[in-house]
């Protein structure tokens, strides 16, 4: 009770001695994230899975234009009590949202939604030439590393978050490349695994699109790993820069029709997720095609160098605090 009251007492302190544009409703999501970087000054508001949207609002600045829910866990529809009703007070305030209606970023939605928006997704099927090559994934981003801290964590709302989470795969190193006639029937009915088509090139080209309001930017990346992650060791990467005016895709920067088609896919493929702000990764197959494989609205950032992203991103930041969060 003392901790919760400390907790209130600095929050309103925050909200009236800090005038901010932008406020971060973050749940594990700071630290290292591209979040943090690109908005440093931004207003952290640190949130717990059932807290009441009451006290949330009150933390939230009357200075701030926007508010960006920022929430490491794939599932996050009714994260906090009364969720709709902050969301619905904000609005009014003529508060700009960021990812607020981005709640289910699981592989199996993705694939769902991808086929719905008309976009290939790297679903494989149960049938099909038994010495193809398949990944083994959980359907939670991250093999559900974030949902494992909050159960750990405890706490009255923990068990929700125990559903998605796979016996057969418990870390993200874990995937498991294999031929679909190695998949154990087990895999196929387990919906907390998500089986893809293994996808690669002979270049090793994958992609990570970032992308907020009208800029993007494609890193493409050369690697041979054959589980590509976006911090793991690559050969080369290069940066690729759009604006996105009246639907079409603008380059800044030298690119190809590949990349255009990852700026393309990938921005098809959040608005599917409703996501607004993400780091959204594409794999290249050999015909040429731009699979994306997942959305993240807490994209990560580290320590690897990006020249320019920020500054890019953040037009982008800037468009969306000028228009009030319309989208494109």
């Amino acid at each position: 009770m003392l901790k919760s009251l400390r907790t209130d007492v600095r929050r309103r302190l925050t909200r009236y001695l800090r005038s901010a544009p932008i406020a971060v409703c973050e749940c594990n999501a700071w630290d290292s994230f591209m979040i943090q970087a690109l908005c440093p000054d931004a207003v952290r508001i640190p949130i717990i899975p059932g807290e009441p949207a009451g006290r949330v609002l009150n933390a939230i600045p009357r200075a701030a234009r926007m508010v960006v829910m920022h929430i490491d866990v794939s599932c996050t529809d009714g994260f906090l009590e009364n969720e709709p009703a902050l969301f619905d007070q904000l609005g009014a305030r003529g508060v700009a949202l960021l990812n607020a209606r981005a709640t289910d970023l699981r592989k199996r939605t993705l694939h769902e939604r991808c086929a719905a928006a008309g976009i290939q997704s790297a679903v494989a099927a149960r049938e099909g030439p038994p010495d193809d090559r398949v990944i083994i994934k959980t359907t939670l981003n991250a093999a559900g590393v974030p949902e494992r801290r909050l159960v750990a964590r405890g706490g009255r709302t923990s068990s929700r978050f125990r559903a998605d989470l796979s016996e057969y795969i418990t870390d993200p190193h874990g995937y498991v490349v294999c031929k679909r006639s190695e998949v154990p029937e087990t895999a196929w009915q387990d919906p907390t695994l998500a089986v893809e088509r293994y996808i690669d090139n002979p270049e090793g080209i994958f992609y990570r699109v970032y992308a907020l309001g009208p800029a993007t930017v494609v890193a493409q990346i050369w690697t041979d790993l054959e589980i590509k992650k976006l911090l793991s060791e690559a050969r080369r990467r290069e940066y690729h820069y759009f604006w996105t005016v009246a639907g079409e895709h603008v380059p800044l920067s030298e690119t190809s029709d590949d990349i255009i088609r990852a700026v393309s896919v990938a921005r098809g493929a959040a608005a599917a997720m409703q996501v607004d702000f993400h780091g959204t990764d594409c794999v290249l197959d050999t015909d040429g095609t731009v699979i994306p494989i997942d959305v993240n609205k807490t994209p990560f950032w580290g320590n690897v160098v990006r020249p320019g992203v920020l500054e890019h991103i953040r037009l982008g930041l800037e468009y969306m605090m000028g228009s009030g969060g319309v989208g494109l």
